[in-house]
């Protein structure tokens, strides 16, 4: 036991340090700096913040008192995904929320890693291809691309943990092993509701294909025994038991408050199924930001966008389509289909894993497409009308991932079983983890982006005194970025979030030329003006189609400034107005 622990730790260190490089420079300064573009990702930053900065203030957790000033606006339960919370708030408390934060994603690589080749150690008995697909998952372009701005997105590692759980339980049912595959289950929706629903769907397409096979090969009257039974209900009882522990009385408590700031959250518009779902070329395509392949995949797209007349060529979002599985993957799977259809190889899994990959690439189809006229369904159209609080199913890709590793690592072991012949096994593998590492590279340039040096207009905020109102121009300021600097200078300010109900107040103060708007902000309480000549982040942003409208297009001309501003300073990325008009 104690050298298997000692391997495993090793595969985990292997891992982590791969990651070290793929994020490279992260690790130099966890504290002020995060993988990827301004987005999501601050805005979890600034909640772990103030649940810190208010729990030892003994503030109102519950209430943004420092946003959407003088409102305040509340702040919604946690959804009851308490694997994601939990420890990023226990490791802000202990050190920050920027180590907190990239902490969690810098494991999210490590764990997926480690639990795929668990996964696939269990069933190729390699060690070398459990290695190199674990390789493969962790730093796919899908892992890759969602580790840029959502931390939950990125905790892709319950997923093979939990299908080789429930491999071992059909293996050998037992109450224990059932056990901990229900309890595998929950940390899939302890950590992101989608995931877990896909995880469902992908366990029950599989389940059926499995013991289809088992009735046919009449091996079925052992699932009839009280020990199988008993192994299953204690499956179920895991699984179940935290949902209504943690979820339900979450989901109530936010359903309850009908929140106007996050809308419906149970029920997404339909539409949102046509822009969030994959195409076949998605999966084909290496990624955007391949250093080397990516300009010719953009120009792919580019091609299929203008001969595009509806969502059959139009794919989604650019951060939503990064679904390449790679090369290696592809071919492997083919060839394992190939040989298994051809006698050349024997794995029991085949049908069932063949079955659920296949229709997995399915569910992640748009909900419908015309040809000549016809209408076709694809899965998502139904099941929208039973789960319509699910709207992204580019999101499948990672379990058509899964199962492509799942199947191709099957044809690899074949391979690297020839190549141990020939005395090649070592070349081939090694030849094989740099391909792998080639096919996904996304750097250079790094993806990291340093938020740690307060820009001297911050500075400037922090240095006056007392307690006082803000607001930042232009309206579209990314509130997630300035937020990130509230933490420092700690003055509110009035911008508001989209589904704000105080929404509307932005129409008496959005252009800062009317000459009634000093009057209005003065009303409002607001002391100070940022006009915002430059982003905060100028790097072009790839997750954010908007980044550019953060700052004036044009020059501010200061002829048409209405009286009752007065400019009190200037920096190279902002200017500072005093609000002097008399509230109207």
């Amino acid at each position: 036991m104690k050298r298997t622990v000692t391997h495993y730790l090793i595969i985990f260190l292997l891992y982590s340090l791969i990651a070290a490089i793929f994020t490279w420079p992260l690790v130099t300064d966890l504290s002020g700096q995060i993988y990827g573009y301004p987005g999501d990702n601050f805005g979890f930053i600034y909640y772990l913040w103030w649940w810190k900065y208010s729990l030892l203030n003994h503030l109102n957790h519950a209430f943004f008192t420092l946003q959407e000033a003088p409102f305040g606006m509340p702040i919604l339960p946690d959804s009851g995904a308490v694997v994601y919370y939990w420890p990023t708030k226990l490791l802000a408390l202990i050190f920050n929320e920027g180590i907190s934060y990239n902490l969690n994603l810098l494991l999210s690589f490590s764990l997926s890693g480690l639990f795929t080749y668990i996964l696939i150690n269990h069933l190729t008995r390699d060690k070398r291809v459990s290695f190199i697909f674990g390789l493969v998952f962790a730093f796919s372009p899908y892992h890759l691309w969602r580790a840029f701005n959502h931390l939950d997105l990125a905790m892709i590692q319950y997923l093979p943990l939990y299908f080789w759980a429930l491999i071992v339980f059909l293996e050998k049912k037992s109450r224990s092993r059932g056990f901990v595959a229900g309890a595998c289950y929950s940390l899939i929706y302890l950590t992101n509701f989608y995931y877990a629903f896909f995880a469902f769907l992908a366990s029950l397409i599989f389940a059926a294909a499995y013991f289809g096979q088992e009735i046919f090969e009449k091996r079925f009257s052992q699932y009839l025994t009280p020990r199988y039974i008993k192994a299953l209900a204690a499956m179920f009882s895991a699984a179940i038991l935290p949902f209504f522990i943690f979820v339900i009385p979450a989901v109530r408590e936010i359903d309850s408050l009908k929140s106007p700031w996050v809308g419906d959250l149970l029920k997404r518009p339909a539409e949102n199924l046509l822009m969030f779902s994959a195409r076949p070329w998605d999966y084909l395509l290496p990624a955007s930001n391949h250093p080397i392949f990516g300009q010719l995949t953009l120009k792919v797209y580019d091609w299929l966008q203008s001969r595009a007349t509806d969502w059959k060529l139009r794919s989604s979002f650019l951060h939503e389509r990064q679904l390449f599985l790679g090369y290696f993957s592809i071919i492997l799977c083919l060839l394992t289909v190939y040989w298994c259809i051809r006698k050349r190889l024997e794995n029991r899994y085949f049908i069932p894993f063949t079955l659920t990959l296949l229709l997995l690439v399915f569910l992640s189809a748009p909900p419908y497409i015309f040809i000549k006229g016809v209408k076709i369904v694809f899965p998502s159209y139904f099941l929208y009308h039973f789960f319509p609080m699910f709207r992204s199913y580019t999101r499948v890709g990672v379990l058509v991932l899964l199962f492509t590793i799942m199947m191709a690592a099957v044809g690899y072991k074949k391979i690297l079983e020839k190549c141990d012949r020939l005395k090649l096994g070592r070349a081939i593998f090694l030849l094989s983890a740099a391909f792998v590492i080639f096919e996904f590279l996304n750097f250079p340039p790094a993806r990291v982006t340093k938020y740690s040096e307060v820009p001297p207009a911050y500075q400037w905020l922090a240095e006056q005194s007392g307690s006082f109102i803000i607001v930042e121009y232009p309206k579209e300021v990314n509130i997630a970025e300035i937020q990130m600097y509230q933490r420092y200078h700690l003055k509110s300010f009035l911008n508001f979030h989209d589904l704000s109900p105080n929404y509307k107040v932005w129409d008496s103060v959005k252009d800062i030329y009317d000459e009634n708007t000093p009057a209005n902000l003065a009303k409002l309480g607001v002391k100070y003006a940022l006009l915002h000549k430059k982003p905060l982040f100028e790097e072009p942003n790839p997750v954010d189609d908007l980044w550019w409208t953060r700052a004036y297009q044009n020059p501010i001309d200061y002829d048409k400034i209405p009286a009752g501003f007065r400019l009190v300073q200037k920096f190279e990325k902002m200017d500072i107005l005093e609000i002097t008009a008399p509230p109207i």
